[in-house]
């Protein structure tokens, strides 16, 4: 009774909504976070009516200052999905994500441990299947120069990311030199020579960027993001006796240089004490800043840190372990957050000693859930100025760009039109809510 009375309340307000007014959206905001502790979403807009449940999505998720907007509820843990099967001879796999192709849907590759050769080696999988369904294939023919990521030691964990500003994907390995005494942690770096259409990969570079050795480090598990909104991409990386580390980029997105490591507590004043750790940077909660997640292994756990800052000045807050209905299995590794299956939350995809692993989000965008998210039909779905929504019947309410981080994107909309041209190249999600509340998506590629 008290929820239909609060739901009542909460619908009057939407209708007569000033948008303009900062109390205003804050009153409606909070009594919709109130009721959602207990009514499903589905059930919310049910009660709301169309027009009313359109206006709550569009003060929800653009509002960039709000905080603690969890946007992730993951589902049952898959093994080696979508047309993938275990490695012959392989003990550790280790998968890196990316559209490698450019066409819309998400590529991989798998750095897994050859323990009879004593190596690491690079196995590419193109997505064959849609962005609704997906299929990966081993794709035989080599995108590698050298397809062996370290000849001198079994462990390679490689992440993706532009490390030249060109417009491709480049691949950055952390790995260890078994050759010096010390088994010091080094960075291997593959350019990408081809395109972001046809990717070759180089020789691996060792220490690139301004990267140095370190004793004692052993080996080193990275992560790539801008987490200072300064333009370039830094790096977070973990080593088996150093813990998690920031590397500052110094230099510029065309010549990354990068600083001397430093403590997690010294770059962002965070207390918990991080050892050995698998870590992935991403726009978890969908606010346009970089949050931390962290496969922590010796507490088994994942563990969130939530940017309560701004994209150029993060803060973290402390450390919430295993949030979205997640829990460690099958000794999971190196957490990859991206924009997988059609819609712009980031679903989980991490490595194993058996295989790979998917978690998919179950949770789109703030509150509502993919049950009640559409597909739409965008033209052309690779463009470097405008894509059009062709068969959208009702008039558009709101409409934003996702990359494949979960970050917003500028746009300009008109109409059913989109312009485009503010964007980097790469693949993105477009999200659209009519006048009725129904809400639609849709990936496509600007290049």
């Amino acid at each position: 009774m008290l929820h239909s009375r609060q739901l009542s309340i909460l619908k009057n307000k939407l209708l007569h909504l000033d948008t303009n007014s900062i109390k205003e959206v804050s009153v409606c905001r909070s009594t919709y976070i109130n009721i959602r502790k207990n009514i499903s979403p589905v059930q919310i807009k049910r009660a709301l009516g169309g027009a009313a449940f359109a206006v709550l999505l569009q003060i929800l998720p653009i509002q960039s200052g709000a905080q603690n907007r969890a946007v992730f509820n993951f589902g049952s843990p898959q093994f080696n999905p979508f047309g993938l099967q275990s490695i012959q001879g392989a003990s550790i796999t280790l998968p890196a994500l990316t559209d490698l192709d450019n066409d819309g849907d998400v590529d991989m590759i798998v750095a897994f441990s050859d323990t009879t050769a004593y190596q690491s080696i690079f196995k590419y999988y193109l997505n064959e299947g849609t962005i609704n369904n997906p299929e990966f294939v081993d794709n035989g023919a080599s995108i590698f120069a050298d397809s062996i990521a370290s000849a001198d030691f079994i462990f390679s964990a490689p992440v993706f990311a532009d490390l030249d500003n060109d417009g491709d994907q480049d691949i950055l390995a952390g790995t260890s030199d078994y050759a010096s005494s010390t088994y010091d942690g080094k960075f291997i770096f593959f350019e990408n020579t081809g395109s972001a259409t046809n990717p070759q990969f180089a020789a691996g570079v060792n220490n690139p960027f301004n990267l140095t050795p370190l004793e004692t480090s052993l080996f080193w598990i990275p992560a790539l993001a801008d987490i200072d909104a300064d333009g370039d991409l830094d790096m977070l990386a973990s080593s088996y006796y150093l813990g998690a580390q920031f590397f500052k980029n110094s230099g510029t997105p065309n010549a990354p240089q990068f600083d001397a490591p430093i403590d997690l507590s010294t770059a962002f004043e965070i207390s918990q004490q991080i050892g050995f750790s698998f870590p992935a940077l991403a726009d978890m909660d969908n606010d346009g800043d970089i949050d931390i997640f962290i496969n922590d292994y010796y507490s088994a756990a994942f563990i969130f840190f939530e940017n309560t800052g701004t994209p150029a000045a993060p803060v973290f807050s402390t450390g919430v372990q295993n949030p979205g209905n997640l829990s460690v299995t099958q000794a999971d590794l190196t957490p990859n957050l991206i924009a997988f299956d059609g819609d712009p939350d980031l679903d989980l995809f991490t490595g194993s000693v058996t295989g790979v692993i998917y978690r998919e989000n179950l949770q789109f965008g703030v509150g509502f859930n993919n049950l009640m998210v559409q597909s739409i039909t965008v033209s052309p779905t690779v463009s470097h100025d405008v894509i059009n929504i062709t068969n959208l019947k009702k008039p558009i309410q709101q409409a934003y760009v996702y990359d494949m981080l979960g970050r917003i994107q500028p746009v300009v909309i008109s109409g059913n039109t989109v312009s485009i041209q503010s964007l980097t190249n790469g693949t993105f999600h477009l999200v659209v809510i009519d006048n009725q509340g129904e809400v639609y998506t849709a990936p496509f590629v600007k290049q």
